[in-house]
């Protein structure tokens, strides 16, 4: 169960085993829905926070950044199925040349930050500090499998020419997915490596990418029926 101790400064508009629903008591603010338990869509959210997110330093603020429109879109409706708010997908245009068209959102919401970096995403510049949360290392197989589609959205590729796997610089985080992907049965390597042009060390783990439908789960509801979505297309553009 999640700790509830850091919602006492919100108004409380309901209460049970499993979820709060919350309003600030100054300003503009959304009523919220705060999970008190660890499920599918939380465990999946976390995972491509770590991997394509972050949550800023300055402000109480949840970003998301990457160029697959489709996999932003899937996780703005899990975001509002969870927490019964409403957000918007923007786009910008990187004028660097060769680049992809980037989409993003933004989420000014302190219930939410507060609930995702007790989940174990760190707040400010994370990449080297980043790691699997206790949370997730000791679910059950689903939610292992959806942190790590929420992970390989954000991070996965190929690797090793016919190969599926990704890379990171922090080795405590590429050691736990690791570890995850063991628990799921899959076959899987390290690798680790330093990249020249800017005297960075980076790890990396792959496997075959027939193993990636050991990651798949019966799921049902709007969450579920998003994640199989996004497991589909994860198989087939590996």
């Amino acid at each position: 169960m999640l700790n509830q101790i850091g919602y006492k400064k919100y108004i409380v508009l309901e209460q049970t085993s499993d979820y709060l629903k919350l309003k600030a008591r100054t300003g503009p603010s959304q009523i919220t829905k705060i999970p008190l338990q660890i499920n599918e869509g939380l465990a999946f959210l976390t995972g491509i926070i770590l991997g394509d997110g972050h949550l800023t330093k300055s402000k109480k603020r949840i970003a998301l950044e990457m160029t697959n429109l489709k996999t932003i879109i899937a996780t703005k409706n899990i975001i509002q199925n969870i927490f019964e708010i409403k957000i918007g997908v923007h786009k910008r245009l990187d004028k660097r040349e060769n680049r992809q068209l980037r989409y993003y959102f933004y989420i000014y919401n302190s219930m939410i930050y507060h609930l995702l970096n007790q989940l174990g995403i760190p707040i400010g510049k994370k990449s080297d500090i980043v790691y699997v949360p206790y949370l997730i290392k000791n679910s059950k197989d689903s939610i292992k499998k959806a942190f790590l589609l929420g992970v390989f959205c954000a991070e996965g590729g190929k690797r090793r020419w016919k190969y599926y796997g990704l890379s990171s610089s922090s080795q405590k985080f590429r050691d736990g997915v690791y570890d995850l992907l063991k628990d799921l049965k899959i076959e899987v390597r390290k690798d680790q490596w330093v990249y020249k042009k800017y005297k960075k060390e980076y790890f990396g783990l792959y496997f075959e990418k027939s193993f990636l439908k050991n990651m798949r789960e019966c799921r049902s509801g709007q969450t579920g029926r998003i994640l199989n979505e996004l497991q589909n297309s994860l198989e087939v553009q590996a």
